[in-house]
């Protein structure tokens, strides 16, 4: 009897350890550079009637509690494409990325815990939620959760705010376990059958944002050089200057503007162009 209590026991204490192990956070690592670039130069303040005029109309008709309608209409279609009442986590961003531009201090914190509440899926935002079930997709699109990332930091550049560039930084980490692997800046992670995106648009790499958070050790200031060539060898020529829209890691090749990939749609410019 004695025994098999403590077998018992062992066998608890192995599996409490393993779940332990999976549920271990990645170290985070904040940049010690100021990270003015990462706020981008805008000509808004030159046209305050038109910027008034839609920043109301924005926060009307169209933000809400959990994010941003993708349409003002709801015109609910199902689609693979988002419509009507559906949010974005790539809307979500961009505001967040006005917000803090704009020093809205209050409403940025707001806007964000929000934005963790209803996108959140622990190591990454999803990307969608859909107008009518309320349900999350279950993969983000890593370029929206290094928008959000990078609103983060300007608004911890903007008001010194440790919680926030910690914040920031511990998001970066969080995404490096997910869809940043090394230098390979994936399409997106799921989060239900635990496998990344084989592919990587090169419009995904926000090479500001990569290169800030990635400083941080000779190892990961590697993976930036590695990310920043494979964008740099995409590039189709000067005739008209296009890079390939994607690099594919299980073929090892770049895709063209002709065939479908994950996030494109085909497209011919050849007639047009010769």
């Amino acid at each position: 009897m004695t025994r098999k209590i403590i077998s018992l026991g062992m066998l608890i204490g192995c599996i409490l350890i393993l779940v332990g192990c999976g549920q271990k956070q990645p170290q985070t690592k904040i940049p010690k550079a100021d990270a003015d670039h990462l706020t981008i130069t805008t000509q808004y303040h030159k046209n305050k009637q038109n910027i008034e005029l839609l920043h109301n109309f924005l926060k009307d008709s169209m933000v809400q509690k959990a994010g941003i309608y993708t349409n003002f209409n709801n015109n609910q279609k199902k689609s693979d494409n988002a419509t009507g009442h559906d949010m974005l986590s790539e809307s979500s961003g961009l505001w967040l990325e006005y917000l803090a531009q704009t020093h809205q201090n209050k409403a940025f914190r707001e806007f964000y815990k929000n934005t963790k509440k209803y996108f959140d899926q622990g190591r990454q935002f999803s990307y969608r939620i859909d107008g009518k079930t309320k349900k999350k997709s279950d993969v983000n699109a890593t370029l929206d959760d290094l928008r959000i990332i990078r609103a983060l930091q300007i608004y911890a550049q903007n008001n010194n705010s440790k919680k926030y560039r910690h914040e920031a930084a511990e998001r970066f980490a969080m995404l490096q376990t997910t869809s940043i692997q090394k230098a390979r800046v994936l399409n997106f992670y799921d989060v239900r059958t635990k496998k990344a995106s084989n592919e990587s648009s090169l419009a995904y790499y926000d090479l500001a944002t990569l290169k800030y958070f990635e400083s941080v050790s000779k190892k990961e200031r590697g993976y930036y050089r590695e990310q920043l060539k494979l964008v740099e060898k995409g590039y189709l020529g000067d005739i008209f200057p296009l890079y390939a829209p994607s690099y594919n890691w299980k073929t090892n090749q770049y895709g063209t503007w002709h065939e479908k990939s994950e996030y494109f749609r085909s497209f011919d410019y050849s007639p047009a162009f010769g």
